[in-house]
This record gives C-alpha cells, structure tokens and sequence, in this order.
C-alpha cells in the first residue's frame, strides 16, 4: 500500500481504537447521551439488512450544520456494529470499518480517490464512513464512478457533510445509484438523502426522568394510548386545533410538570438542539463558562468552515472577516423575521468604512449561510380551495435562524460579550427577544408536516413546502402549517407567536371563524396558559414538549 495513503488511512482506523470513539463509548454507558430516534431508523433499516444480507449494498447521504451530530451518528453506528457482531446477529469484520475525515488538510480529490479504490478492490463486505464531504467537491463524482464500475454492490457507503450545494448536486448524479437495501419492505420511508435538523426539544429530554413522567402522566389520564413521540405528537396537536376538543388537560399537565419543564427549555433555549453542548450544560450544573465556550467554538467553526468553502463553491468572492461580522451583525439585530437584500446591502455599506460590498457578493454570503443550514427562508401563503398555497416570485421572504445557539453564538461573538445574564440583557434592552423567541417556536414547526410523512429528497423544497405566514390588508398570522392526524388526515395549524401580555388577535380570530370554524387559534407564550374554544394560549416550554 502507499505510504501516503496508508498514513491517512492509520490516521483514523481501526476507528475502535480511537480517543474520540472511546470518549462516545464512555460517555454512553456511564450518563444520559442523547440518541435521536433518526438514529436507530438509519442503523436499524440501511446499516443492518446490508450486513446481514450477502448481496444487499447502499448509500445513505447525511447532511446538517456543524456540531450536530453527524460525526457521533457514525460512532453510533460503529458501536451498534460491534454489539451485533458480539452477539452474533450477523458475520462481519470489525476491521472492515473504515472512518474518513474529508476535513483534513492532506487530502485532495487524487487521493481520496486512491484511497478509496484501495479500500473497494478489498473482496470482503465493507462499511465505508465518510465525514464532512463538503471539503472535496468531486467527492459524488468519484462516487459514483465506483458505484458505475460495481465496485460497492456489497457493501455500504455512509456519507456527511454540511454544505447544501455540493449535496444537492450528489442527490442529482447518484439518484437511481443508492442501492438494493431501499426496495426492501420496511426500509426507510425517507430514503437515502437524509437531513438532521437540530434536535427538537422533546427528544432532547427523551433520555431525562422528566420526559417518562410527562408521557405516563398523559397515559395514566387517557388522553394517549401508548408513549412513543410520534403518537404524542398527532394525538395532542389533534386536540389543540380542534374547538370540538376538551384540551383542559393542559392545565393538569402544566401543574404537575412545570417547574422541571420549564427549567429544560431555559437550558435548551441557551444550548438549542446541538446534543453535545446540552449535555455538557447541564453535566457541569449549568455552569455559563460551558456555554461561552459552546458559542466561541461554534462561532470559529463556521468562520474557519467559510475561508475553506469559499475559493471552492464562490470562486468570484473573497472572503473577508469584516464583511462576515456585519452581515452577521445585521442579521441578529432584526426586530422581526422580513428581510431585502436591498436593506441589508445599504446597512452593511453604511458599517463597512474601507470598502463596499455588492449584491454578489452579499448573495454569495447568504447562500453560503442557507446552504449550511445555518438560517431558512419561509414563504408567505394564500389559500386555494381551502388549503395553503405558496407565493413565488418577489414576494416577501422571512428569515429565520436554525436554531437558537447558532443565534446566540452569532450575537455574543460579534459583540465580545462573555457572559449570559449581560448577553440576554442587551437581546432584550435592544428589543429583540420577540423575534428571537420567535425562531425557537418557528425551527420546531417548520419540520412538523414532515416528521409524519417522508420528507422531499430536496430539502430545500422540505421547507419551502412545509411553512408560511400569512398577511391580510388587517393582519398577520405568524405560523401557517399543516400536519397528518393519527386518523389519517392533513390538518393546518394555525399559530401566533408573542412575548407581550396583550396583543389584539380580533382580526385574526373573525377570520379564522369564518374561513375556517372548526379550527383553535393557538397562541405561543413564554408562560401564559389560558384555554378557550377559539383560542389557546400556551407557553412554548409546554407545547413544544408535546410536538
């Protein structure tokens, strides 16, 4: 074997052996790891049936923003592999794993494909990780060069990465190029594009004693027939949107569980759905230095991720700290989600004081930003024939933030603050806790219709088809979305979202009783939980515990 590519190869295999394998291990069987439930589908319907079967093969492509945990999803898988073996669900060799990391700076396109090929011409089952492929573009070309050439139809290729443009541009070449193990019955419904979104806030406290409590209170009060998080989901969303539906239930819920309940969103709302910074708030008592670290690493990860993608996917930019600061700049001080690219290309003029940036190039940042999911657009709506329809064209967009900590580590880096009561502070004295607030609630309805259904192979067209807002000469309704009931039908859901103790929804309530009678307005709050037959007020650490 070559010199050079027997040294990448040692690098990191036998993964087993590795400090970063054995810290996971640890971490798993000695305290709570959070383990969402895409995990088990992946490794249960496309790991498993490929190792157990002879001539099963396939290929699975996973993307997300960094630090979400594509990189323990593949440890995950390894640790599972080895348990099985151990137990003898099936014959394979432990040695046939192979972890890649494309993020390394010994590695190019010359070599990853010789390494590869080295790794394929093996005549024996294999399991081939490859982490953040994004840092080599040709990675689904060469690909799929082996897969034409039949030299992965026994084994299977597990791929992440977090840049949006060179995945989409895998989905179209190895479309049809996937493998056998997704004609299987049972196979996994969403296919072999997945996307790991930041986890929501039920599965983040899945693992913790507060969650078993909520679902057996519901059981033990009838209002659920068994606890898995999809039944919960549809049962009690069913309820709440349906003015024909005793949701008093509610109350008791929020009596006997919202001290405990509470006290996790506040964690979830300063860590949001990344796993590991999570679990380490809370491990170390909530300690804020966990977190100041969590945003500072977060921050210098994207930006380091940036000044590599660039000259790769944006040829004709070049990226420049200060113009990245004020765009994020910009973009964090929003009082609410509407945004042009007119307005922020003036505003980011008027801060830059040596040079000035044009619409390409701003475009160029903003795609580069929604291509690593770090923020989405929605779409406003109209309604045909009694259901929603999106707007194109140069309507006007949202823009929303992933995820709270992508949020939090944007705002404290950019203005070198330290510490999380002062960091809160200036979000709220600069008025814009309502629209940060607003994007905890939006992440976790923007994915609801899909969390029921198989999701688009584009994820893109995932949340352009999955949630708008809707505007009226009178009035504005925040959240307009659509779910599948436990029964069997697609139901909208219709949502506002406020920080303030009073705001006039006359206007929208007329409208809703007249467009549509049968539905509950509900209403999202910090606290305030106040039950009526055409409206609902819930505070969001309660509701987005039950969806």
């Amino acid at each position: 074997m070559d010199e050079e590519i027997e040294e990448i190869i040692s690098k990191w295999n036998p993964i087993i052996e590795t400090v970063a394998y054995k810290e996971f291990i640890k971490d798993l069987y000695s305290k709570p790891i959070i383990i969402p439930f895409i995990y088990r589908e992946i490794y249960n319907k496309v790991v498993k049936p490929v190792l157990k079967n002879k001539d099963m093969w396939g290929l699975l492509i996973i993307k997300g923003p960094r630090r979400i945990g594509k990189t323990t999803l593949l440890y995950y898988i390894v640790n599972r592999i080895v348990k099985d073996v151990e137990k003898g669900e099936f014959n394979f060799d432990i040695k046939n794993i192979l972890y890649l990391s494309l993020d390394y700076e010994k590695l190019d396109s010359n070599l990853f494909e010789k390494i590869l090929e080295t790794i394929l011409n093996k005549k024996e089952k294999k399991v081939i990780l490859l982490d953040e492929a994004s840092f080599i573009p040709e990675w689904n070309k060469i690909v799929k060069s082996f897969i034409d050439r039949k030299l992965i139809n026994d084994s299977i290729i597990i791929v992440t990465g977090s840049y949006g443009v060179d995945l989409k541009e895998a989905e179209r070449l190895l479309y049809g190029r996937t493998g056998n193990v997704y004609t299987i019955k049972g196979s996994l419904k969403s296919g072999p594009f997945q996307f790991l979104f930041p986890i929501r806030f039920p599965e983040m406290i899945g693992e913790f004693e507060v969650y078993n409590k909520l679902k057996e209170f519901l059981k033990n009060k009838k209002i659920i027939k068994n606890t898995k998080l999809p039944t919960i989901r549809e049962v009690i969303l069913s309820k709440i949107i349906d003015k024909g539906e005793d949701i008093s239930f509610l109350e008791e819920v929020d009596d006997y569980i919202k001290n405990t309940l509470s006290k996790f969103f506040e964690a979830f709302i300063l860590t949001g759905g990344f796993p590991k910074y999570f679990k380490d708030y809370l491990n170390a008592n909530l300690d804020e230095n966990i977190l100041i670290n969590a945003y500072n690493d977060f921050y210098q990860l994207i930006k380091a991720d940036a000044k590599k993608l660039f000259p790769k996917y944006y040829k004709e930019t070049i990226f420049r700290d200060d113009i990245f600061e004020s765009i994020l700049k910009n973009l964090t001080e929003r009082k609410s989600g509407e945004f042009s690219i007119e307005n922020i290309l003036n505003d980011i003029n008027r801060f830059l004081s040596q040079y000035t940036i044009k619409r390409k190039e701003l475009e160029d940042y903003l795609d580069f930003m929604l291509s690593t999911k770090l923020i989405f657009k929605i779409k406003p709506i109209k309604f045909e024939k009694r259901w929603l329809e999106f707007i194109e064209g140069k309507s006007k967009l949202k823009l929303y933030f992933r995820d709270s900590l992508i949020y939090l580590s944007f705002y404290s880096r950019i203005r070198n603050i330290n510490n999380i009561k002062e960091l809160i502070k200036s979000i709220k004295d600069k008025n814009l806790y309502g629209y940060f607030f607003e994007n905890i609630v939006v992440r976790h309805f923007v994915d609801l219709p899909f969390l029921t259904e198989p999701a688009p192979i584009d994820i893109d067209l995932y949340e352009e088809k999955s949630l708008g807002y809707y505007r009226s000469e009178e009035f504005e309704i925040d959240i307009v979305t659509w779910f599948k009931k436990y029964r069997g039908s697609k139901e909208l859901v219709f949502a506002e979202v406020t920080t303030q103790d009073k705001k006039d929804l006359s206007n929208i309530l007329d409208w809703i009783n007249k467009e549509f009678p049968k539905h509950r307005l509900i209403v999202i709050t910090e606290d305030k939980l106040e039950i009526d037959n055409d409206i609902v007020f819930i505070p969001a650490y309660l509701i987005l515990s039950l969806i």
